[in-house]
């Protein structure tokens, strides 16, 4: 049997809730000849900036069935507010001067320009993390760029939460990234963020509803975040490990960040001239980075570099995080001039710049497997280019062997071998043959020479002087012995077939 009165009761409802006034905030919203927008309000999967933009005509220029849902649009209204962390003075002001602009929408932000990052604000730096393109994000292209910087910024909460969305991306992160930045995701504020936005003045309202939007659709995606990660943790317990790695290397970097304070300053402040792309920034750097690699790698036992040759040095001293600082603001400074700075730029990686690069280094030192077959080790971190300066050294001999004697010249130092000889085999002389052995590109023809006799004799292989800046010298003393590649003194020993080196690279090692 049909209720009589559900239809009047209805129609009294609908009434009641035209009759309702719209909110203050309204006042400008014209009226719209449309359908109604109520089904779309209720998809989970709508875009924040589409149910925005809906609501509000939802709500201030209602049809029949969004009247009467009044109720229900107010909720979601409230729910959208809470998930894009803004109050009811940003929804009457930046949420309703967005609505008015010409096309509201997503817009792309400006990046930063020539900004150090040490006076990055909240969007700059959601910016740098979110956007590619153009002169400006260059570095942030690069493989480990995101977290470099996330550890090199004074992170706002507006930039923690752009890092966390490329941490989170699926096709561009993965289990060991999902480690690193865990603690980031544990950490973020929404009621900071969104003050931060407030204010943050010196954007448009269009930037600051940008990641608004963007800071909407974030609880869905760490739902679906969460619930890769459990899986993947309860199916294999190296992933858990992984996590709880990452953790305590973040724990103890923030427990020491103090102790490194000069040395993070120093790289900043490298960072900066990068950023700028200032020549006056750098004057003056090598005065105060070089004295600050020496000290780190002076407190290094020489036992570390116990039978250790070439790169196998750099390596040694890059692995500690005090002396990667110190390295990370030399090689910035000058430039990969020299045979150190070279294989330095090489070595660095994205190395120890912060609690999260550290906790990459952990990860990888920990040497973790996953247990299914053709796995790889967890492994991540990537590269980033440090170096600004771009002077050459005008130093770039090379030699080894025992000294005979040392001398200053100028800014540098000269050093002498002692007599070397070896029994060898030379050809006394060559004949020419008629076999063409190749043709110039100048169409010379070049015929094969054999030898027509040899003699076997003592020769004289004592390496000729070389010279070294000065600042290599450390170690050099009559009797020991050295090696030195393009200008830099790699090592010094006690004998040559010594294990544990006296100086590496110009700086005395501690016993």
């Amino acid at each position: 049997m049909t209720n009589k009165l559900a239809l009047p009761i209805l129609l009294l409802l609908a009434s009641h809730a035209k009759a309702q006034p719209a909110p203050a905030w309204c006042k400008n919203v014209e009226h719209e000849s449309r359908s109604t927008y109520l089904d779309i309000l209720r998809d989970p999967d709508e875009n924040p900036d589409r149910i925005v933009h809906f609501l509000v005509y939802a709500i201030c220029d209602p049809r029949d069935d969004e009247s009467a849902a009044r109720g229900e649009l107010e909720a979601l209204r409230q729910q959208m507010m809470k998930r894009m962390a803004i109050t009811e003075a940003d929804w009457v002001g930046d949420v309703m001067a967005w609505w008015q602009l010409p096309f509201p929408g997503n817009p792309t932000l400006m990046l930063p320009d020539k900004q150090p990052w040490s006076k990055l604000g909240p969007l700059d730096q959601y910016a740098l993390f979110v956007q590619t393109g153009g002169d400006s994000a260059a570095f942030a292209l690069q493989s480990g760029a995101k977290h470099y910087m996330a550890d090199a910024f004074a992170l706002t909460e507006t930039g923690r939460f752009a890092y966390i969305l490329q941490c989170i991306h699926p096709d561009t992160a993965g289990p060991v990234e999902w480690a690193v930045c865990q603690p980031d995701i544990d950490a973020l504020d929404r009621a900071k963020l969104g003050q931060e936005l407030r204010a943050d003045t010196a954007h448009k309202v269009i930037d600051r509803m940008r990641v608004r939007f963007a800071l909407g659709k974030l609880e869905r995606k760490l739902q679906k975040h969460a619930a890769k990660v459990k899986k993947l943790v309860a199916g294999d317990k190296v992933y858990g490990q992984a996590f709880e790695i990452a953790r305590k290397a973040r724990a103890d970097w923030d427990a020491r960040a103090g102790e490194r304070a000069g040395a993070l300053a120093l790289v900043l402040a490298m960072d900066d001239a990068r950023a700028t792309r200032s020549r006056s920034a750098l004057a003056g750097c090598s005065e105060k980075a070089w004295p600050a690699f020496a000290a780190a790698v002076a407190k290094l036992p020489a036992k570390r570099f116990e039978n250790l040759r070439g790169p196998g040095v750099i390596g040694a001293m890059l692995h500690h995080p005090d002396v990667y600082l110190a390295a990370n603001a030399l090689v910035a400074c000058e430039g990969p001039r020299d045979y150190l700075l070279k294989q330095i730029e090489t070595g660095l990686g994205t190395g120890y710049r912060g609690p999260r690069t550290a906790a990459f280094n952990a990860i990888n030192d920990a040497n973790l497997v996953p247990d299914e077959r053709g796995s790889e080790q967890l492994r991540g971190g990537g590269r980033v280019a440090l170096a600004i300066g771009t002077d050459k050294s005008p130093y770039v001999d090379s030699a080894k062997g025992v000294i005979a004697a040392v001398k200053e010249r100028g800014d540098a130092v000269e050093i002498a071998f002692a007599k070397t000889s070896e029994i060898q085999d030379h050809c006394q002389g060559y004949r020419a043959t008629k076999r063409i052995q190749r043709i110039t590109d100048s169409g010379d023809v070049i015929y094969e020479q054999v030898c027509t006799g040899w003699v076997t004799a003592r020769t004289d292989t004592t390496p000729s002087p070389v010279l070294v800046p000065k600042r290599y010298g450390a170690g050099l003393q009559k009797g020991r012995y050295v090696i030195v590649v393009g200008g830099t003194v790699e090592g010094v020993w006690a004998k040559p077939n010594g294990a544990t080196p006296i100086a590496a690279f110009g700086v005395a090692l501690r016993d």
